[in-house]
Order: structure tokens, then sequence, then C-alpha cells
């Protein structure tokens, strides 16, 4: 890892990332423990947890995908000089209307 860590600010990102990729590791690892209990009370409970685990693993998903493209239009204009623009940054336009109707597409 040293030679990755080369200056402060090397060492303030590396502070950052590796909380950022611990919050990204617990979803999964959750589902995993929640399916080795459940799969003890029978097929029915477990496949009841493995439909509610998916959905809440796509909720997640989309959730991180927002805050990626808002962090990078903010650091974006943030590294430019442009405070204001950094202020007012917002994911990719049109993502989140979408949604509901992806959801009643795929639904039905």
């Amino acid at each position: 890892m040293g030679r990755f860590v080369r200056d402060a600010r090397d060492r303030r990102i590396v502070a950052l990332a590796i909380p950022a990729l611990g919050t990204l590791a617990v979803e999964p690892l959750y589902v995993l423990v929640d399916t080795a209990i459940v799969g003890h009370l029978g097929t029915t409970p477990l496949a009841g947890l493995a439909l509610a685990a998916s959905v809440l693993l796509l909720v997640t998903a989309g959730c991180n995908f927002l805050a990626y493209a808002t962090t990078q239009r903010f650091a974006h204009h943030r590294g430019a000089g442009r405070p204001a623009d950094a202020a007012s940054a917002r994911p990719a336009s049109g993502v989140v209307p979408r949604w509901p109707t992806m959801a009643v597409s795929t639904s039905t």
C-alpha cells in the first residue's frame, strides 16, 4: 500500500476509500447472512427472502448509481473552481422520472 500512498492527499483519498469500500460490501454480506439463517426455516421463507433480497439489492444499486453520478458532477465543478455549479449538481437528468416507468413496464 505504500506504493499508492505518496503524500497527504493520497492518505486522505485512501482514508475515504476504505470506509466506502466497506459500505459497499456490507449489503451483500447482510443478504448472505440472512440467507444462511432463513435457510434453516424451510423453502417457503427462503423463497420470500430471495424475492425481498433481490428487490433490496436492486434498490441499493440504483441509489448507488445516483450517488456516483452526483459525486462526479460535484467533483468536476468543485475542481474547476465553480462552487455555485457544484452546489447545484444533480444526478443525470431524466433518470429518476424513468424509474417508475421501468418498474411498471417490467411488472406487466
